[in-house]
């Protein structure tokens, strides 16, 4: 039970825990050093037990125990162990301070409070209210499931692009068919017929800009072979190539389909006067800007071909 206690500087009345009696401690409202006499304080105790008692005994020639309209009367007709006992009441800062008179008990109060903390021994501490933890707890357990459905959801839709990436390459590979053969001309020195241009070029190819002549001729260095030409037949999905030392070439389309091939001889040339026929030239004029440039005075091939095996073989023969 706290001990009763008044500040001797701001007449504050107090109740202090039994653990500080005889030891020094300040005044929750003025700060005052306050010391409560061990000796005193169990005389004041064998006092009030010795009150307790005598008022337990009724007094001579009583037959009926005195009744009391409310319990402040009854406190008050206890003298000094009713009226100047009173109920402690809560007070922020420290050590609970004693209201006035008797409203305590008759607000409803029928026990003494429990022992307070003092609040400078939890300065270190963060106080968070119980509110605040509730909220926190309720929201990481209604986030946490969402943030980890997104997570999967992120990897496993970079887990299908990927995949999905894999099987088109895969696919555009499987797809991809190729030419291989040889090109030889019957007369010369040189019957292999190295450095022919051969151009591969879809038949349903919906050509916007047409190809230059220039870099394709087959009198144009190997060195000057244009880059950009070769990157342009490669968009329409075609493919072109020069013969290398053994007249020997290498095609490679995207996929089976029907072709144009033109094959333009390096060492065979047309006879003097001789023009390309105008079927042919008026058919790759679809795709090359300038075809006289282009096939210039030397032999050529224009054909129809169907690419469907994923390898195919053919020899050209020029006459």
């Amino acid at each position: 039970m706290p001990v009763d206690h008044v500040c001797p500087h701001c007449q504050n009345r107090l109740a202090v825990p039994r653990r500080k009696v005889d030891v020094e401690f300040p005044c929750p409202r003025c700060g005052g050093a306050n010391f409560i006499d061990k000796a005193d304080y169990a005389a004041r105790k064998a006092q009030a037990k010795a009150a307790r008692n005598s008022n337990r005994q009724p007094a001579a020639g009583a037959g009926a125990a005195v009744g009391y309209d409310d319990i402040g009367a009854m406190l008050g007709a206890q003298g000094d162990a009713g009226a100047d006992w009173q109920q402690p009441a809560y007070q922020y800062g420290g050590y609970p301070a004693y209201p006035s008179g008797a409203a305590a008990w008759s607000a409803g109060q029928t026990s003494a409070p429990r022992e307070r903390v003092n609040l400078e021994e939890l300065q270190d501490l963060i106080l968070v209210p119980k509110q605040m933890v509730l909220m926190q707890v309720m929201l990481f357990v209604l986030l946490g499931p969402i943030a980890f459905g997104l997570g999967y959801w992120a990897a496993s839709s970079s887990a299908t692009v990927a995949e999905v990436a894999k099987q088109q390459a895969a696919s555009s590979q499987a797809q991809s068919v190729s030419l291989q053969g040889e090109i030889k001309v019957p007369f010369g020195s040189q019957p292999l017929d190295a450095g022919a241009v051969i151009v591969a070029l879809p038949v349903e190819a919906k050509v916007t800009s047409k190809l230059s002549a220039r870099g394709l001729r087959p009198r144009d260095p190997i060195d000057a072979f244009a880059a950009s030409q070769e990157k342009s037949i490669q968009a329409l999905g075609g493919d072109v190539v020069r013969a290398d030392q053994k007249g020997e070439f290498h095609l490679i389309v995207k996929r089976p389909g029907s072709y144009k091939l033109l094959i333009i001889s390096h060492n065979g040339l047309r006879p003097a006067g001789e023009r390309p026929s105008d079927i042919d030239t008026k058919e790759m004029s679809v795709y090359f800007d300038n075809v006289a440039d282009l096939l210039g005075a030397n032999q050529y091939e224009w054909r129809g071909i169907d690419f469907q095996e994923p390898m195919s073989a053919m020899s050209v023969r020029f006459k």
